[in-house]
């Protein structure tokens, strides 16, 4: 059941995700395994199906409950640690509270002299998220490089992750009003994203209408 959980989420259907997920921590409470890892794993899944299905207030209430169990059971440091704080600040986030979104990743963050891994690098572009959400440009502009830059150097970091970064990187130069280095990291994120996802894609779109806001003032002043 936690296997179909996650097959399940991986083709996009939540709710079968849920239902397995449930049913996967059912039945390991039934064994006398429910408080072991595999037990704390499916309320991992169960707390992710119900972000996906936008059950938000239902889900950060799984995703503390996962946290205090996690700690008591297997201390603060505990493999779930980072991907938790990545997850309640995404839905921390959704529900309109940017600040506090912040504030869950800046505690879980490794150091910025540690060596970037998967769930750091994820945490700082949750964080970049947030910086943007409160109006924070330059900061959010160096948290989204920090990841770029540290993505290079770790393997299986999704390509659908790192354009995303970019993209973000280059809202965030905008909105700074540093409309040259937006529109030239634009130029050559918008052609891998429509190699990736084609060209009709929703977020290749965005990037194509933020490229081209990004170039207007430059084509006035040829005009004039």
């Amino acid at each position: 059941h936690a296997d179909l959980a996650r097959i399940h989420s991986q083709l996009g259907d939540n709710g079968q995700a849920l239902v397995h997920a449930r049913q996967a921590l059912a039945l390991l409470q039934q064994t006398g395994a429910g408080d072991g890892e595999a037990a704390l794993d499916a309320e991992y899944l169960v707390m992710e199906a119900l972000k996906e299905e936008s059950q938000f207030p239902e889900a950060e209430q799984a995703a503390a409950a996962l946290q205090a169990r996690a700690q008591r059971q297997f201390g603060p440091q505990h493999r779930w640690r980072e991907p938790l704080a990545e997850q309640r600040a995404f839905i921390a986030s959704q529900q309109g509270d940017p600040r506090k979104a912040e504030a869950l990743v800046r505690e879980a963050l490794p150091p910025s002299s540690a060596a970037p891994t998967l769930n750091g690098l994820r945490l700082r572009s949750v964080l970049g998220t947030a910086l943007l959400e409160q109006a924070r440009f330059a900061e959010a502009a160096e948290a989204f490089q920090a990841v770029v830059t540290g993505s290079a150097r770790v393997p299986g970091y999704e390509l659908t992750d790192a354009l995303a970064d970019r993209y973000n990187l280059a809202r965030a130069l905008y909105l700074q009003g540093r409309l040259a280095p937006s529109a030239a990291l634009l130029q050559q994120v918008v052609p891998e994203y429509e190699r990736h996802v084609g060209r009709a894609h929703d977020r290749v779109i965005k990037a194509r209408s933020l490229w081209a806001q990004g170039l207007q003032p430059e084509a006035v002043r040829t005009l004039e």
